[in-house]
């Protein structure tokens, strides 16, 4: 028995929060099954947005609407990439294709919640730069409330901030381990190191996510649930 406890996986969502640098390796593991995926995502925006680049050149009419395709590109691969990081927060996996057809209702909304929360930081950080950091924290999940939870934008943004209520040291502790990995990089021996652990912590915020979401659970809805997975 005790053997087979020492050998069991390690769950992608932790039972008690581990602090920022613990949540590494439930990071890690959420994003095991998808990470390859998310990886061409990047690399497919960032090649088109090259070959845009050099299409357009100085035109400044093809500029414009090389813009605006590049934009529409990046909020499409954006949206499926968080579709992606919600399935391997689950420990599931999912192709782009998947993710692609489970986006797509969502790519709308989740273009209109991008510039909310655009405006609210800018208007955050115009208020003496104070507000943006007790605000920007509180709406720290609002992209997976949209997609995960199926709401609109305002509700997005709404549940994030209520459900953050008594998380934001944890969601400061994440930022203080990214800033601990961009400073690994100022030195020329840590940049393939800091490289490596941004992207294996990148899941870390969808773990947060669905440890605040399980743990803030109606006792009624477990129940409802648990019912559900029994039937």
């Amino acid at each position: 028995m005790a053997e087979q406890a020492a050998t069991a996986p390690l769950s992608t969502i932790p039972k008690t929060w581990p602090g920022g640098f613990g949540a590494y390796k439930h990071s890690k593991q959420a994003i095991r099954n998808v990470l390859l995926n998310i990886v061409i995502l990047y690399l497919a925006t960032v090649v088109i947005g090259f070959i845009i680049g050099l299409i357009t050149g100085n035109n400044k009419g093809l500029y414009l609407v090389g813009q605006i395709v590049s934009n529409v590109i990046s909020i499409i691969a954006s949206t499926m990439i968080v579709v992606l990081y919600l399935a391997g927060g689950r420990d599931n996996r999912m192709s782009v294709q998947e993710s692609w057809e489970k986006a797509k209702p969502y790519i709308i909304r989740f273009f209109f919640l991008t510039i909310v929360l655009s405006f609210i930081a800018i208007g955050s950080l115009l208020l003496f730069i104070i507000p943006f950091f007790i605000i920007m924290p509180r709406l720290f999940m609002s992209q997976y409330f949209l997609i995960d939870k199926k709401l609109g934008v305002f509700d997005s943004i709404s549940a994030s901030w209520d459900q953050t209520k008594g998380h934001v040291g944890k969601i400061w502790g994440i930022i203080g381990v990214g800033l601990v990995f961009v400073l690994l990089a100022f030195t020329i021996i840590g940049i393939p190191f800091a490289i490596y652990f941004s992207i294996m912590y990148s899941a870390v915020t969808v773990v947060l996510y669905y440890f605040i979401t399980d743990n803030n659970k109606a006792p009624e809805a477990v129940s409802a649930e648990s019912a559900e997975a029994k039937a």
